[in-house]
């Protein structure tokens, strides 16, 4: 992918300015083994799908490429090690060239570009931000907090400076700080689904579940095809439905699986998580169906298959019951809901 002029690309974040009393002993057990089933996995700091509608950055500078692109391996040695580039003096070709050299992998070459063009330049916002982010890379957090900040000094409305200052703030857990850089950030584009969806991991990390989740519905809103404001909104409502079943609330945690499973259908913990909730309804049949589905988006989903087991067994179709937990042993030989449910189920013919 080629480059924007004066930007370097990102990786993860803003890159453009701008049943039965016969059955009721079966479900005491089932419900016990179901408690163990939450999903766990939750939000990255890093994105997994970029918005592309966050605006357009400042004039595009006109240099060509010195640097070949057919390959996009890096090279073994460094491209300043070739004798036939000369390192320019203009601060847009230096920051042209550290974008390509950010693309091939050489960030600290990047880095030394970026760093003479900022000396030549002092004064360029686009500078600060493709150093700061260039910094980021390194690991560099506090150097990258302050090239953003001094991006933003120069131009207060920066989008993306406002938005990738947010994620590092929030990687040090100061989400105060960086809810104000996301609010900025929205100020000036309230339709951009990256910042929404980082306003949305923010909260959620501080626990604001319904907040996240209103953010994260409307990024997708915004942007349909925001990869990761989709997982982050369907894995939201996910935890939440959990949080319900976890206190008895069955019925609670229902619309939020569904919600899941709107957000995203081929999420198995979600299919899985709604057949645990219908199940503790009494409602085994059609937990049967939930449970097959997560089965057939995941074929070695340990849980589902026990829980499907579990399900066939109080509805007394034993067999099943029994096929279904050696399946699940099969993919876990130690998992003790299995065993535990293969012994009862044994034990009943």
């Amino acid at each position: 992918m080629k480059p924007a002029q004066k930007q370097a690309r990102t990786n993860g974040q803003s890159n453009r300015r701008t049943a039965s009393r016969r059955s009721a002993g079966w479900l005491l057990l089932w419900g016990a083994a179901l408690t163990l089933m939450a999903v766990s996995a939750f939000f990255l700091f890093t994105r997994r799908g970029d918005d592309k509608s966050t605006g357009t950055p400042g004039p595009n500078a006109s240099a060509s490429r010195v640097f070949s692109t057919t390959n996009t391996a890096a090279p073994s040695r460094s491209p300043l090690q070739d004798p036939n580039f000369k390192i320019p003096d203009d601060p847009v070709q230096l920051l042209n060239y550290g974008t390509e050299l950010m693309e091939t992998g050489w960030i600290d070459e990047a880095v030394a570009l970026y760093s003479k063009a900022l000396r030549q330049n002092p004064d360029d916002e686009e500078i600060h931000f493709n150093l700061a982010f260039a910094y980021a890379k390194q690991g560099k957090t506090n150097e990258a907090i302050q090239e953003y900040s001094d991006a933003l000094k120069l131009f207060p409305d920066y989008v993306e400076a406002h938005n990738n200052l947010g994620n590092l703030l929030v990687s040090q857990s100061k989400y105060p700080e960086a809810m104000e850089h996301f609010a900025a950030a929205l100020k000036v584009m309230p339709d951009n689904s990256s910042t929404l969806n980082n306003l949305g991991k923010c909260l959620a990390q501080q626990g604001k579940m319904k907040e996240a989740i209103t953010n994260f519905a409307e990024a997708v809103r915004v942007n349909p095809s925001a990869a990761e404001a989709r997982y982050n909104l369907s894995t939201a409502q996910n935890r939440w439905g959990n949080a319900a079943l976890d206190r008895g609330k069955f019925g609670d945690a229902i619309p939020h699986y569904y919600a899941a499973i709107q957000a995203m259908p081929d999420q198995p913990s979600a299919w899985n998580n709604l057949g645990r909730a219908l199940a503790l309804q009494g409602k085994t049949s059609d937990a049967v169906l939930q449970f097959n589905e997560a089965i057939r988006l995941n074929p070695s989903f340990v849980e589902a298959h026990c829980n499907l087991a579990y399900a066939f067994l109080a509805l007394t179709n034993t067999d099943q019951a029994v096929t279904e937990f050696n399946k699940t042993l099969r993919l876990n030989p130690a998992y003790q809901p299995a065993l535990q449910g293969l012994a009862k189920a044994q034990s009943a013919h």
